[in-house]
C-alpha cells in the first residue's frame, strides 16, 4: 500500500511539510490502511483483531514535539 502527495507550493517551511507529513496524510489514509490491515489477518485466520478505528495524529505529533 502506498500513498503519494504532490505539494504545489515550493515555498512550504520544514514545520508546515512535517505537519502535512504526520498529521494531514495519515489522518486521510488511516481509515482505508485500518481495514487492509484488518483484513489481511482475518484472510491470515487471525480474528477479532482490535486495531483503533481512530487514531489522534495530531495529538501524536504535539507529544513527539515535547519530548
Amino acid at each position: 500500500y502506498a500513498t503519494l502527495i504532490e505539494l504545489s507550493n515550493k515555498n512550504i517551511e520544514k514545520n508546515e511539510m512535517e505537519k502535512i507529513v504526520l498529521i494531514d496524510v495519515p489522518s486521510k489514509i488511516y481509515g482505508e490502511l485500518r481495514k487492509i490491515f484488518v483484513s489481511l489477518f482475518e484472510n491470515s485466520g487471525f480474528k477479532d483483531i482490535k486495531i483503533s478505528e481512530n487514531v489522534d495524529f495530531e495529538s501524536l505529533y504535539k507529544k513527539k514535539k515535547t519530548q
